[in-house]
């Protein structure tokens, strides 16, 4: 490959075609890019019609920088990065929800032109995109994207337009408007059987066991018995340091460190170390080799993990789980499975449930869970056995 000298524009890139460096203009999208004539799909080796297009794509980066996301009628692309950079200033909002927006919003992107503006976006528009989405394969290929995945993404949308609308940069919001839209899911959580909780973290340690493979975490075992023993939320499992396991007091403690914070202050709390999530984190903490940091850092830089769908995904195959689950699954059984254990040889309260989960009232407790009040079967701790097979939907022991 040819070398180029720093000031060049345009550079030529050996049995590829010729390129395009517009990294002085990252701050409006601009990076290396290959000159490709419309209607083909390699980079050109025409050098004048190269340089056309390098003036063409410098010109209209020039235009989004004049015109920014404080232009009247800014681009759908810069209003994005102003209104993701504005949210992440406001330190209300948990980074892991400002990530997602950001991938919701690069789907509107990438079926929308790259420089539609935000009054091109109309009613009629989301509604094509609607039916474009719906029609789109799901996770990993498989079935239809699902409604709830399409409502977060309209929702991101939404409250890019709220911000919009109050800055004057949008008269309305055009996702409150359709009539379409997908319902919100309501109704009983969804959650894990006893049995099927135990085939979980059965199958997640096995798979930290399996030879080779870049994604394996070799923790995916505590991980899983953490959030179906603790009930922590998704940023506050990942957000666990290894000071947070109290082994002295069998208390697990979420509270706000230097990786991530609490969106309230009612989710700093501490719940019980069950017996069986100390006997599976032992053996884990013993084989780190250190006694500080992230209990579960992600193996490639360190930091917080932030994505285990894969694993997950593979998880439930082998343990023949075939309802939706997520990470989330794992905190509504928890809810389930602690409110069936006794306290001080009393049926434990929803009081102390809902300040376990980090919830402000009662309500959502017994509005979710409130028929296990009365379910006669109860244990003194948490745990999940296989050969202990209850039907938590059902309520009726087998």
């Amino acid at each position: 490959m040819a070398r180029r000298r720093q000031r060049d524009r345009l550079y030529y890139r050996e049995g590829r075609g010729w390129y395009g460096d517009f990294r002085d203009f990252a701050d409006v999208g601009g990076k290396r890019e290959a000159m490709i004539a419309a209607g083909r799909q390699n980079p050109t080796e025409d050098r004048d019609e190269a340089s056309g297009l390098v003036t063409q794509r410098l010109e209209a980066l020039k235009d989004r920088r004049e015109r920014g996301a404080g232009a009247e009628n800014p681009t759908l692309r810069d209003y994005a990065r102003r209104h993701l950079k504005l949210k992440r200033a406001s330190r209300g909002c948990a980074e892991s929800t400002i990530t997602r927006d950001a991938y919701a919003l690069e789907r509107f992107l990438g079926y929308f032109s790259d420089g539609v503006t935000l009054k091109d976006i109309t009613v009629e528009r989301l509604g094509d995109w609607q039916a474009w989405r719906a029609a789109e394969p799901g996770r990993h290929g498989k079935g239809r994207t699902a409604n709830q995945s399409i409502l977060n993404e309209l929702n991101a949308l939404g409250n890019l337009f709220r911000r919009a609308v109050a800055e004057k940069k949008a008269q309305f919001n055009p996702v409150h408007l359709m009539v379409d839209r997908p319902s919100q899911i309501t109704g009983e959580a969804t959650w894990l059987e006893i049995g099927e909780g135990a085939r979980v973290i059965r199958e997640a340690l096995k798979l930290d066991g399996e030879p080779g493979g870049k994604r394996l975490l070799r923790c995916m075992g505590p991980i899983v018995a953490t959030f179906l023993l603790t009930g922590g939320r998704k940023t506050e499992v990942f957000g666990l340091e290894l000071r947070d396991i109290d082994f002295d007091n069998e208390r697990v403690h979420f509270r706000p460190n230097m990786w991530r914070s609490l969106k309230r202050a009612r989710h700093k709390r501490a719940v019980p170390l069950w017996p069986q999530l100390g006997g599976i984190i032992k053996p884990y903490l013993a084989g780190l080799g250190r006694d500080s940091g992230l209990l579960f850092p992600a193996p490639t830089h360190g930091g917080m993990l932030d994505d285990v769908r894969w694993q997950l995904d593979k998880i439930l195959e082998k343990a023949k789980i075939t309802k939706p689950v997520s990470l989330h699954t794992f905190r509504h059984t928890f809810a389930a499975m602690r409110l069936q254990t006794t306290d001080n040889g009393q049926a434990v309260s929803p009081y102390t449930v809902m300040r376990e989960l980090g919830h402000s009232s009662i309500g959502l407790i017994e509005k979710t869970y409130g028929h296990y009040s009365n379910v006669r079967h109860r244990a003194p701790v948490v745990e999940y056995h296989e050969a202990e097979v209850v039907d938590l939907n059902s309520r009726k022991r087998a």
